[in-house]
């Protein structure tokens, strides 16, 4: 019997999902697991998400054969034994340059004697 486009996929996905790489992805989850077997009392968490990237997420943890809850415990245990966020939060700090360009921008932005353009084609021509 010949396997259907679907039927392949599914085998494809099933070979992804054995691979060493998603077992790395997702050992953070079985560890989860065998920690969530062994614990007597859970917590239910609400939280508010946008439809579009809730869905998204939902995807993304069912191609890697968990829940959307399996992900939010994962994170949550990540931040507890890290003792904070399992990834780096931070401002974006411009460089010396571009800091110089803001500020140049905000001047000339103030200046009520500075040339002004109506279009771009009338900035571009008067560059050239």
């Amino acid at each position: 019997m010949e396997k259907t486009p679907e039927q392949e996929m599914r085998e494809e996905s099933l070979i992804f999902l054995l691979s060493s790489r998603h077992k790395q992805l997702c050992m953070p989850y079985m560890q989860y697991t065998n920690i969530h077997k062994a614990m007597t009392k859970t917590a239910t968490i609400s939280i508010r998400v946008d439809t579009d990237t809730k869905d998204k997420a939902e995807a993304i943890c069912s191609s890697l054969g968990m829940p959307l809850s399996g992900a939010v415990n994962v994170f949550l245990h990540s931040l507890v034994r890290n003792n904070g966020f399992p990834f780096e939060l931070r401002l974006e700090t411009p460089n010396p340059e571009t800091v110089s360009a803001m500020k140049e921008a905000r001047k000339i932005a103030k200046d009520s004697t500075a040339k002004t353009y109506t279009d771009a084609d009338a900035l571009f021509a008067d560059l050239l």
